[in-house]
């Protein structure tokens, strides 16, 4: 059967036809898998309007698991180049749907995620594969040099790439993969100059690296993700992204730098986070009545700075500003020297006297 005839059966007004079309579609694939890019792509133009067809939700859900399984039961550089032309025509598309649909292509959106994991599952995580499928995210929703991808398609991509992860593997996978995936997310956060992108990935991977979900934590090696945000905050980061990018920093795991610089910083991480947590104890009265070792050192240290600049250092979600060893100076003066009032002024006085 030619392409352009089954991509019009696809599309075509009536279910029958359509549901015809879809069960012949892993048939038709799996004995063309030499088709050429442009015939895929109107393959995958007839599945975009199928599913604009497909009204009822349970029709919806089945129709979106038979359009994501499908790389299931091709041959991976088939599978890859389908995924591939699935994605480009759901960036050229996305901003003539219109907002009764949009819900319905969100969850086909999510689908085609999940087995996209699913697919990278089968396949053995191994490296070649996985690039590819991240490739073509960084060439397809997640582009960020051409301004034709719509910001909507980028926010759920971002906000729904790792849950989708845990859904289709229960975080099953190697602790080099989640380390990958949760990179690649602070890469597309790093050369994005968008705000509210940035915003959203922090939000999708901050819990993942800070907390313990449903008993388990994320796999995945923080020591790289810190040498990765100090790298990138070191600097040429708009201060908003290096601020939210700090505060993915851990406290907890060492961090094995690379290069002198990177040392120093993460000495002057660790010395700051001890006595952070010395100060925050004594705040809140959890050592009250305890005779805190070297607590009196800790209220009066100040941190031994190069510069005499104001940095603020950030731990989750504690915050403290430390100064140089100027600074503590000009506040001590500040506080002790004579506080003089507008009506207190020695000329004031002596201009009345001379009226009187």
């Amino acid at each position: 059967m030619p392409t352009p005839s089954f991509g019009q059966q696809l599309a075509h007004t009536d279910k029958k036809v359509r549901d015809r079309a879809i069960v012949m579609l892993s048939k038709f694939l799996g004995e063309n898998p030499e088709i050429s890019d442009m015939d895929l792509c109107k393959l995958c133009y007839g599945l975009f309007y199928c599913f604009w067809m497909s009204d009822k939700v349970a029709v919806q859900n089945d129709l979106a698991q038979s359009i994501g399984s499908l790389v299931l039961h091709l041959e991976p550089l088939l599978a890859l180049r389908y995924m591939s032309a699935l994605w480009r025509v759901m960036v050229l598309q996305w901003t003539g749907i219109d907002h009764l649909r949009l819900d319905k292509y969100y969850k086909l959106l999510r689908t085609l995620h999940y087995f996209g994991f699913r697919f990278l599952e089968r396949m053995g995580w191994e490296d070649e594969y996985l690039d590819e499928y991240l490739g073509i995210l960084r060439s397809g929703p997640l582009e960020q040099q051409e301004s034709k991808v719509p910001d909507g398609l980028k926010y759920h991509t971002v906000e729904v790439f790792l849950d989708e992860l845990e859904k289709s593997t229960s975080n099953n996978f190697e602790q080099s993969v989640g380390t990958k995936l949760a990179l690649f997310m602070l890469q597309v956060l790093v050369e994005s100059d968008n705000h509210v992108l940035q915003a959203r990935i922090i939000d999708a991977v901050q819990p993942r690296l800070t907390a313990v979900s449903a008993g388990r934590r994320y796999p995945c090696n923080q020591n790289d993700i810190n040498v990765f945000i100090l790298k990138h905050t070191d600097g040429g980061l708009n201060g908003g992204a290096a601020k939210q990018l700090k505060e993915l920093l851990s406290e907890d795991v060492p961090l094995v730098p690379e290069d002198e610089g990177l040392k120093a910083f993460s000495e002057l991480l660790k010395k700051e986070s001890k006595k952070q947590s010395e100060l925050r104890k004594r705040k809140h009265g959890e050592d009250a009545g305890d005779d805190v070792e070297g607590a009196d050192e800790v209220k009066d240290a100040t941190p031994d700075l190069p510069t005499a600049k104001v940095k603020k250092v950030t731990f989750g979600k504690d915050s403290v500003k430390t100064f140089s060893k100027k600074e503590p100076i000009l506040q001590k003066q500040q506080s002790n020297g004579p506080k003089l009032r507008r009506d207190s002024h020695p000329m004031k006085g002596a201009k009345k006297s001379k009226k009187k």
